[in-house]
């Protein structure tokens, strides 16, 4: 993800966010330095349904510098907690 462009770039994650193998795609784009790709990479990561993921999602949740980006997080764990109760 190379693009100048941040909104570039966060279209470019939320494609990938469906295919699968690309969790590790994902978590490197955790460190993009735009909070807009940032975001794109956590909602992608919470479609990946991975123990992994659960952890990232935790640590982003709990130490992103944007708010944003952190909210993202907090919703996409409830989310994952919701499917695994509705699952039970």
């Amino acid at each position: 993800m190379s693009s100048g462009e941040p909104a570039t770039r966060a279209r470019a994650i939320a494609r990938v966010g469906s295919v699968p193998g690309v969790e590790g795609i994902l978590i490197e784009a955790l460190r993009d330095p735009s909070g807009l790709v940032r975001t794109a990479a956590v909602r992608s990561l919470a479609r990946t349904l991975s123990p992994r993921t659960t952890q990232v999602l935790i640590s982003v949740a709990a130490s992103d510098l944007e708010p944003a980006v952190r909210l993202e997080a907090i919703d996409a764990l409830a989310r994952l907690v919701e499917g695994r109760v509705g699952r039970s």
